[in-house]
């Protein structure tokens, strides 16, 4: 939209690789840039009419400097098209066969960057060292005791290594679960940047397995690299114990990494507030990340198998009265209607499936959980309502403070709060409960629908 300054976030989107999917800093710091006309681009599909050269462009994070000649060109087209383009722990990243890539790249033009950061430490560049911003999607709990000694994190697109006799997870897991999986294990064995990357950052021992990419090269803080095969299990056994012995367990980095990306984003918005960039949100496009645009949302259906028969009805009636409507101001009521009634369809549909044969308790006090109840209809039974203080009264269901919901059987706690879930699952942490702890909109991202605001709103 040519004449509104915007601000353009392009990094690499992938919802099947966690580290791609929740690496920009727009994830961080959303309460900010908020404020501000946002459009988000994937690096391979970026579009290019809608940056000006007034506007700004946050690059980052992820790798994406010389691993594809295609990145290189969209990166410099970028460049030239804008004057504030601002790389944000961005990673070289070129592989070394394991993955096809490209061997030739076009050089990229560093000296248009208004400000340049790698997430590469003492990298032959010279360019200024930042930690990846995933730092601030992290919970560590320091008074956790692992429950195994080897956890495997294995790349979705190199999977061999879950052959491994240890317990394993991709990385299209949620990041919730990631950061769990890494907590209850001693060391992670992965072949993954971004796991071996948080689990240092949550202070354990990471062992990365044959290193397909130059991206291994340049941790701050190492992980211990080794080489094995898969034929040879017995030999893989003894190297992986070998490298355990090797590997250090570095204490604070969470800490200094976060810092280190709260300071770049006060220099980020010193620019942006100096540059005569005005309050508005009128103009917002989260692009392949959100249901708004262009019907992109059809896609939900391959991705979440388990609604496709109660969804085609949805999608029918939204194709026939988008047709129907004759200005562009009907065209988008009628959009945000539907994409409400999509997002109360997933949540609920979700919901039942996770709670399928298992006893349920709610943790939160406000309009939240009575939104959820309200969605649920009593089709599934809630065992009981977790939280500080009550503020309404859900009338035929125990209301229990955090404490007592020990003494109640639940196998998982729903934690459905938008704005506090952090807060609250910290909590229920620390009562060792035994009781899995699920958070609602982490869920919902894993079955591809990430929201910015609590579920029944647009």
């Amino acid at each position: 939209m040519r004449g509104v300054r915007k601000i353009h976030f392009i990094n690499r989107i992938d919802r099947d690789n966690v580290g791609d999917w929740n690496c920009s800093p727009l994830e961080f710091y959303y309460n900010y840039f908020n404020n501000y006309n946002l459009i988000r681009h994937d690096i391979g599909s970026i579009d290019y009419n809608e940056i000006d050269k007034e506007d700004m462009v946050i690059l980052g994070g992820g790798g994406l400097f010389n691993v594809l000649d295609s990145f290189n060109l969209a990166i410099n087209k970028v460049l030239e098209l804008c004057d504030h383009v601002i790389a944000w722990s961005c990673g070289f990243n070129t592989h070394n066969g394991r993955l096809q890539a490209d061997t030739d790249f076009t050089p990229l033009d560093f000296d248009k960057f208004m400000l340049v950061t790698i997430r590469d430490y003492n990298h032959p560049s010279g360019i200024e060292y930042l930690p990846c911003p995933t730092v601030k999607a992290l919970c560590l709990d320091r008074t956790r005791t692992p429950i195994r000694k080897f956890g495997v994190i294995y790349h979705r697109s190199m999977p061999e290594i879950s052959e491994l006799p240890f317990d394993s997870i991709s990385n299209n897991e949620s990041i919730t679960r990631i950061n769990d999986f890494i907590l209850d294990s001693e060391a992670i064995v992965t072949n993954s940047y971004h796991c071996a990357y948080w689990a240092i950052l949550l202070e354990r021992k990471a062992i990365v397995v044959n290193q397909f990419s130059s991206k291994f090269e340049y941790f701050k803080y190492k992980p211990e690299l080794v080489e094995i095969s898969m034929d040879d299990k017995d030999g893989a056994l003894v190297s992986i114990k070998r490298a355990f012995d090797n590997a250090y367990v570095y204490k604070g980095v969470i800490d200094e990494d976060e810092k280190l990306n709260d300071s770049f984003f006060e220099k980020v918005r010193g620019i942006i507030e100096s540059s005569g960039f005005s309050h508005s949100n009128d103009y917002m496009d989260f692009y392949s990340l959100s249901v708004a645009k262009d019907l992109r949302f059809v896609n939900l259906q391959g991705e979440v198998s388990m609604l496709n028969n109660g969804l085609t009805w949805l999608y029918d009636r939204i194709d026939k009265l988008v047709q129907l409507e004759q200005s562009c101001i009907q065209r988008e009521q009628v959009l945000e209607k539907r994409c409400v009634d999509l997002q109360m369809c997933i949540t609920k549909q979700l919901i039942q499936q996770i709670a399928k044969g298992k006893r349920v308790a709610l943790a939160g006090c406000g309009v939240h959980t009575y939104k959820l109840l309200e969605l649920l209809n009593g089709e599934t039974e809630i065992s009981c309502i977790a939280a500080k203080e009550h503020r309404y009264n859900f009338s035929g269901i125990q209301q229990v403070s955090y404490e007592e919901i020990t003494q109640i059987p639940v196998d998982i706690i729903i934690v459905s709060s938008f704005l506090y879930r952090t807060e609250i699952i910290r909590e229920l942490r620390e009562l060792s409960l035994s009781a899995d702890i699920i958070d609602l909109y982490s869920e919902l991202e894993k079955n591809a629908l990430p929201l910015r605001r609590e579920f029944w709103l647009v």
